[in-house]
């Protein structure tokens, strides 16, 4: 039997990382003299980037203090991202990985970070599908199982509930309209099942399910991350 490694080697000899497809959407709107904000920025080791060198000035906020010593940004702030410090038309670019699931009123954050954006400013973010089967398994499972599967396969510790009040394409649709952007770019991918690495059989029928999703647009939505850009508008 083929191990991990192999069938690595055999299907996904030139893998590209979800944070890269992040990045390169990000790097995209990014301008010389832009002000940027990453919403939910953490310690900085989950998604590491060099923006200061390409940016004016780049500012992290986080609900965590740890954000604090982020060492991707110029500077940080504790703050819950529905009550920002910064005043109107504060950034031309925000971005957020992997933390807007976490969001239970995401009405009120959407506003907020419209509110700091300037005109025709963008959001950026990158979020997991709700109907994916990882996401489903993670609203049937407690937080404390989370915690643990991720310290266990390497993924870091997951501190905050999910609520995927805004993790599907209808949800973000009927979301941009009702906080005034206008919905640039929605890239919905699946990446190789790296949930999956317990067993290579595992990791097979995963590897079958993301050809079988990747193929077909009908089945977009089973995918299992959303890159979306939004414009304030």
């Amino acid at each position: 039997m083929q191990g991990i490694a192999e069938l690595d080697a055999k299907y996904y000899p030139n893998y590209v990382r979800p944070d890269a497809r992040f990045d390169k959407a990000i790097r995209r709107y990014l301008q010389p003299t832009d002000s940027i904000l990453d919403a939910g920025a953490g310690l900085g080791e989950k998604f590491r980037y060099d923006y200061k060198t390409w940016v004016e000035r780049v500012v992290g906020v986080d609900l965590e203090e740890g954000v604090l010593t982020n060492p991707n940004l110029d500077e940080a702030y504790v703050a819950d991202l529905a009550d920002l410090p910064f005043d109107d038309a504060t950034f031309d670019l925000v971005f957020s990985r992997c933390v807007l699931e976490h969001v239970e009123d995401p009405v009120s954050v959407f506003e907020e970070l419209r509110r700091v954006l300037r005109p025709n400013g963008h959001l950026i973010f990158r979020v997991p599908s709700r109907f994916h089967y990882v996401s489903i398994a993670a609203r049937l499972t407690p937080l404390r199982f989370h915690r643990w599967f991720n310290e266990q396969r390497g993924f870091g510790a997951e501190n905050f509930p999910t609520f995927y009040r805004i993790n599907d394409r209808s949800a973000l649709r009927n979301l941009a309209g009702a906080t005034g952007y206008a919905i640039r770019d929605l890239e919905l991918f699946e990446n190789k099942p790296s949930y999956l690495v317990f067993h290579p059989l595992a990791y097979r029928a995963g590897i079958g399910y993301e050809r079988l999703v990747n193929r077909f647009d009908l089945l977009q939505g089973l995918r299992s991350n959303i890159i979306g850009v939004f414009e304030a508008v």
